[in-house]
């Protein structure tokens, strides 16, 4: 599951921006983030499960966090506008149920956040936050 997690997701972006390149590096969101790092790139972290049970129904709530990243840039209100708006459609392929019908029976979008890189290089940073669901019958 966690696989079809990441395949989707990738699979999404690449469809929105077949230039951003994966982070892999960081699991868990946690790493430095003022280190100089490629032009554009996205993290993608696959976070905790609440798992939940009704009767003979049970379904898997996994936290998703996807982090889209911004180089450098002199143009910042330009390039913040494109990264934001590269964020959304992300999102709109991402909970597009015609794209996860097999996989998932739930994609939730938590937020949308441009968040304050710990740099003074003016590279930017937008992050959107997902519940991904998937139920199970016995």
């Amino acid at each position: 599951m966690i696989t079809d997690i990441r395949d989707y997701f990738n699979n999404r972006i690449i469809e929105v921006d077949p230039d951003l390149l994966p982070w892999e590096n960081d699991l868990f969101g946690n790493n430095d983030q003022s280190k100089p790092r490629a032009e554009k790139y996205y993290n993608l972290v696959v976070g905790g499960n609440s798992p939940s049970r009704d009767g003979n129904s049970y379904w898997d709530n996994l936290d998703v966090t996807l982090d889209i990243y911004s180089g450098e840039t002199t143009d910042l209100i330009n390039t913040f506008n494109s990264l934001y708006e590269k964020a959304i459609y992300i999102k709109n392929k991402v909970i597009c149920m015609q794209n996860y019908s097999d996989l998932f029976n739930d994609i939730e979008v938590i937020s949308i956040e441009p968040q304050e890189q710990p740099t003074n290089d003016n590279s930017l940073l937008v992050r959107l936050e997902f519940t991904v669901r998937r139920n199970l019958v016995f």
